[in-house]
């Protein structure tokens, strides 16, 4: 019951942006709506590591609209939604490179 109740209001905040709808219908990315609670609307910027296809990051434009937000996502079908879903957004930069303590070409396994 719990998880229904979750995607009942994060599906419920969602439609109430033109622009999360937007995401959704187009994009097929469900605005990460559950973090509303910790995002300020005056953040200055945001790392998103693990951006996948950029649910965090569009909740963080919605609730904090002037943030500048650098993501990282090594997965190229992921990173290919990311990068669609924020084309017009100068305030966003997607990096296609994984985060980690060593440098160089590892296996990732999904």
């Amino acid at each position: 019951m719990g998880f229904l109740f979750q995607l009942f209001d994060k599906l419920l905040h969602v439609a109430s942006s033109k622009r999360l709808v937007e995401g959704l219908i187009r994009h097929r990315v469900l605005a990460g709506a559950e973090h509303r609670y910790v995002i300020r609307r005056n953040l200055y910027s945001v790392i998103d590591i693990g951006a996948n296809r950029g649910q965090f990051s569009l909740a963080i434009r919605h609730w904090a609209p002037n943030a500048r937000i650098v993501a990282f996502e090594p997965l190229p079908n992921p990173a290919s939604i990311f990068k669609n879903l924020f084309a017009y957004d100068g305030r966003v930069t997607l990096h296609q490179a994984a985060i980690g303590p060593l440098v160089g070409e590892f296996d990732m396994h999904i």
